[in-house]
């Protein structure tokens, strides 16, 4: 679930009594309240399931806004299947689940190793665990959430010196694999080890790179676009102090100081800015736009004038564009677009323009999909919505077709006849 999907739940949470603070990383839980978990504990689990005296915890994170309590449920008598909403249902069961688990006895495993020997000496290993006591992990049973357990290896009974049969042999050969990209709780996690952001701005840090098209997401992975790199390349090279990770963890203690009154502001502002003023106006002065947008030559002549392409970055990504602009304005997409008809042949004739002598209607990419703009751009400017169609009649209507559409940067599927036919759909209709 992304971050502020689950802050905005949360907020509601908050809002309906249900929960504490949610935007705090403190592991503090006040005694009135552990004294009512341990007696809950003690009922439902039972007097073996309670350690002899309260657990608690201490916060390893030098950046943790410990003012709030931990979140945690105001009633701890209040079940989670009594919230009808399903994400918070989701939400709070996780928040009533880590608040009990945190004031249990720990679970108890009893792990083997076995080592198997063949006669050509070749060794074979496995591990595997049986619970004992399960401790903490009864919570998940009694909310009837998945089995923390089910993860565990369980062998057979088996005895020193043994003779076992080979049934099969499975080879897999693995390879090192790159990092992972971040998600919304990895890239978190990682700004809590950096020492930067709070827990109310984490949800709006993501928002705002996926806002600006810094970023795209693909599954639950953050994939930088174009425009990342050209902006992380020039801030790294001419801003570096400020993009620095220990300069934005230092400023936000410093911060954290000024708001408890352990710090004046003015001077901490003055050491940060005076320089800072001086830098970005001498950087104002010596980079210019072509310095930023131009990523390189293509090795391309430009169809009109000779000169060379180069790579240049637009609002809406790379394209190839004449070195010797704003002579020749002449410009193209790195890739042509292709859209397939009815039959799945390519497209190619989209019309003649009506506005202009010879003009012929081509497919072109925008902020929100494809378009029509005639091949005489700029001297005419027609242009016309594109109806990319997946070959399917609207199941409202049965009149207009199915057609592909974009919306806040995602797309959806709705009819031809909007707004007489209001049918939309995020999946494709066609293969649901």
């Amino acid at each position: 679930m992304p971050a502020k999907k689950t802050m905005s739940i949360a907020q509601k949470l908050f809002e309906k009594g249900l929960i504490t603070y949610h935007r705090t990383d403190s592991f503090n839980l006040s005694g009135g309240f552990v004294k009512l978990a341990r007696e809950f504990v003690g009922i439902t689990f039972g007097e073996k399931y309670l350690p002899p005296k309260p657990n608690f915890y201490k916060t390893q994170s030098k950046t943790a806004q410990e003012a709030h309590e931990a979140i945690r449920p105001t009633d701890i008598n209040y079940h989670p299947g009594n919230l009808k909403n399903t994400d918070e249902k989701k939400i709070y069961s996780i928040i009533y689940k880590r608040v009990l688990e945190c004031q249990m006895e720990s679970a108890l495993y009893d792990q083997t190793s076995v080592i198997i020997k063949t006669n050509k000496n070749y060794e074979f290993k496995a591990n595997g665990s049986i619970v004992l006591f399960d401790g903490w992990l009864a919570v998940s049973s009694y909310l009837n959430l998945s089995e923390e357990q089910d993860g565990l290896t369980i062998l057979p009974e088996l005895h020193e010196l043994e003779i076992v049969k080979l049934l099969d042999l499975d080879l897999t050969q693995k390879f090192t694999q790159p990092p992972a990209r971040y998600s919304d709780a990895s890239l978190i996690k990682k700004l809590e080890e950096l020492g930067i952001g709070r827990p109310s701005t984490y949800a709006p840090t993501i928002s705002t790179i996926l806002a600006r098209r810094y970023v795209r997401k693909e599954n639950k992975y953050f994939v930088p676009e174009d425009v990342a790199y050209v902006v992380t390349d020039l801030l790294v090279e001419h801003f570096p102090n400020i993009v620095d990770y220990e300069f934005t963890a230092q400023m936000e203690e410093d911060l954290d100081e000024i708001a408890g009154n352990e710090k004046e502001w003015v001077p901490v502002i003055r050491e940060f800015y005076t320089p800072f003023e001086k830098i970005l106006s001498q950087k104002d002065k010596e980079l210019s736009k072509k310095d930023v947008t131009n990523l390189g030559e293509s090795g391309e002549k430009c169809p009109e004038c000779g000169e060379n392409l180069v790579f240049k970055l637009g609002k809406y990504g790379k394209f190839l564009s004449c070195s010797n602009y704003p002579k020749c304005t002449y410009a193209k997409p790195l890739e042509e677009e292709k859209v397939l008809d009815e039959n799945g042949d390519e497209m190619k004739d989209f019309g003649k323009c009506p506005n202009c002598e010879n003009g012929v209607f081509v497919l072109k990419k925008g902020r929100f999909g494809k378009f029509l703009a005639c091949n005489n751009y700029p001297k005419c400017k027609t242009t016309k919505p594109f109806l990319e169609k997946i070959g399917m009649k609207c199941p409202k209507c049965n009149e207009g077709e199915i057609i592909v559409k974009k919306a806040k940067g995602r797309t959806f599927y709705g009819c031809s006849r909007y707004p007489d036919c209001d049918f939309s759909s995020w999946k494709n209709p066609s293969i649901q």
